[in-house]
């Protein structure tokens, strides 16, 4: 079973991720390594922990679900793994040197497989990693190619956002912008496999929009986002982000309206370390005023988003 298959498993702890339903896909989970253990069920608690805001356990849990895939013989399943180890490292704890390490693992792991949606993976989070923009946008768009060859809904959406952030950073604003409405559209209708898609996005799409001072783009899907966590029950998703909405409409002049701010009830995720827009956006030299429980990223070289500048 593949990364998407995974999704449609009728697992109870799968199930569970992909309603939001975190408690459950916890405990399902727990039961279930209890009564056999395999890597596949130290994966999926690695990700319900994620969610609850435990990030020690589920970095644990991912480093015992690397290891069974890596006696299993499965290197695609083990690099994707060594992927979410190497984010982590680098965001939750600061370990740059663990992340570097876990990336190049990834890497290494993937050196002599075929082709799959695994390199394409890759391809994206060595696009967030790039320093420059126009490496970052041939990464992520061959991270976009390999989302659509092996029909990964997840990597295809997710490096549609990246490709957009790469594209704003070289001027090419319209087109960067339209890739997020096409990526945005696509999340808010359930395509997605994973939650963390879609939070990512928007997470994503709200530092374009603050980039480029486009507060009416981010109104219009911020009413479409709480449109779907209305329907889908999970008003959670996003309370471990907080709200970055006060930040785009401050950018363009604007006061934040209450009805734009993501709320609801559910367990926050607890996160001390920069969320992933931010980060990126240090490496650009931008300033993000995010509310990721993290304080702004600042830079030297200014922002290229103001749509009176394209240099």
């Amino acid at each position: 079973m593949d990364e998407d298959e995974r999704w449609d498993s009728p697992s109870q702890g799968w199930a569970a991720l992909r309603s939001g339903n975190w408690t459950q896909a916890r405990a399902s989970f727990e039961a279930a390594l209890t009564e056999r253990p395999s890597p596949e069920g130290a994966d999926g608690l690695a990700r319900a922990l994620w969610w609850l805001g435990d990030v020690d356990g589920a970095i644990d849990s991912w480093e015992r679900a690397y290891a069974g895939y890596r006696k299993l013989g499965e290197h695609s399943r083990a690099s994707r793994v060594a992927l979410f180890l190497s984010r982590e490292y680098a965001e939750a704890r600061g370990n740059r040197a663990a992340a570097n390490g876990w990336l190049a693992r990834a890497r290494e792991l993937l050196r002599d497989e075929p082709p799959s949606a695994g390199h394409g993976w890759l391809k994206l989070v060595e696009a967030q990693a790039a320093s420059d923009p126009s490496d970052s946008l041939e990464r992520a768009t061959e991270a976009l190619e390999a989302g659509r060859q092996f029909d990964d809904a997840d990597l295809e959406l997710s490096a549609l956002g990246v490709v957009g952030l790469a594209e704003i950073s070289v001027a090419r604003i319209e087109e960067g912008m339209t890739r997020f409405d096409e990526a945005m559209a696509a999340a808010t209708a359930g395509e997605p496999g994973d939650l963390r898609t879609l939070g990512d996005l928007y997470c994503s799409m709200t530092l374009a929009c603050e980039l480029t001072l486009d507060a009416s783009r981010f109104e219009q899907w911020n009413e479409v986002v709480m449109g779907f966590m209305m329907r889908t029950n999970h008003p959670a998703l996003f309370t471990f982000c907080g709200t970055c909405c006060a930040a785009v409409l401050g950018a363009a002049g604007q006061s934040a309206p209450s009805k734009a701010e993501p709320s609801g009830p559910g367990q926050p995720r607890s996160r001390t370390a920069p969320c992933s827009a931010r980060r990126r956006a240090a490496r650009a030299g931008r300033s993000f005023r995010c509310r990721h429980h993290c304080s702004d990223a600042r830079g030297d070289r200014p922002a290229v988003g103001k749509r009176a500048s394209t240099s």
